[in-house]
């Protein structure tokens, strides 16, 4: 897997496609979509819309942080590669689809009264509050039952999500060093600095 990004890292800073990136960044929100259609959900288009608008300005804005701190290291050596870390960054949503598909099944898999309990509501003849609250009731007497399964289902989405976390770690990390030659540790503080601002942008966004 780790090879597979280092490449798609060197071909997007060579061969930028903005079209795939906004593939990607568009996916994620449309299998949340199909999904919410295939549990009978009611599709709140426009929270969904303001969601698939915050996540592109954040990941623009966030492929903008990291181009001015390689150009901090390279300096003009760097101008021109904006759109490919912008291309580079969006394999982050292939992540996030990954990481969701790999959840609905561990979970359907372990516990497939979840999904049961979500269609077994009906939204349009309650109120939200009230809509909630009978989910966390069902929900409650199926993690009673399936205490184990739970268990094992949440303990195998937690390595998921770390390897997530790792696969991102390596992503930016891939950049940094095949954008910029520079000695490590002005590399590694653009790369603590680019996650810390990350966290702040994450935190007042």
């Amino acid at each position: 897997m780790l090879s597979v990004i280092k490449k798609f890292v060197e071909n997007s800073l060579s061969k930028p496609n903005l079209v795939l990136a906004g593939i990607l960044l568009v996916l994620p929100f449309a299998l949340l979509f199909i999904f919410g259609l295939f549990l009978g959900l009611p599709i709140n288009f426009g929270g969904l819309f303001f969601q698939l608008i915050r996540e592109a300005a954040l990941f623009i804005i966030a492929a903008g942080l990291l181009y001015l701190l390689i150009y901090y290291l390279k300096g003009n050596d760097v101008k021109g590669k904006f759109t490919g870390i912008l291309t580079a960054l969006s394999i982050r949503y292939a992540f996030n689809i990954a990481l969701l598909l790999v959840s609905i099944i561990i979970i359907f898999a372990v516990v497939p009264e979840f999904f049961t309990a979500i269609r077994e509501i009906d939204p349009y003849s309650l109120s939200n509050e009230e809509a909630v609250n009978e989910l966390g009731l069902k929900i409650e007497q199926i993690t009673v039952q399936n205490e184990g399964a739970l268990a094992i289902g949440f303990g195998l989405i937690l390595l998921f999500v770390l390897a997530f976390i790792a696969m991102n770690l390596y992503l930016v990390y891939s950049i940094i060093k095949h954008s910029s030659k520079e000695n490590p540790s002005r590399a590694l503080f653009v790369f603590i600095m680019f996650f810390v601002m990350q966290l702040l942008l994450l935190a007042f966004f």
